[in-house]
């Protein structure tokens, strides 16, 4: 995990998305980096990592 600006936000989580592990979760903002893709969680927003990888974001269910 890297740290990423922004500019509402401050400093958040950047991630690795070979990293995540099933059944993780997060908060947004975030972001998660992979070879061929960048995955943006905005502010409000709520990510978790399903039993196949899948990252499934929640639209304003983030709690803080």
């Amino acid at each position: 995990m890297r740290p990423v600006w922004f500019a509402a936000n401050g400093w958040r989580p950047r991630y690795r998305r070979e990293h995540l592990f099933a059944n993780q979760e997060f908060a947004g903002p975030a972001i998660v980096e992979q070879l061929d893709a960048t995955t943006v969680v905005e502010p409000q927003d709520r990510a978790r990592v399903d039993v196949h990888g899948n990252i499934i974001i929640e639209i304003g269910r983030s709690v803080g």
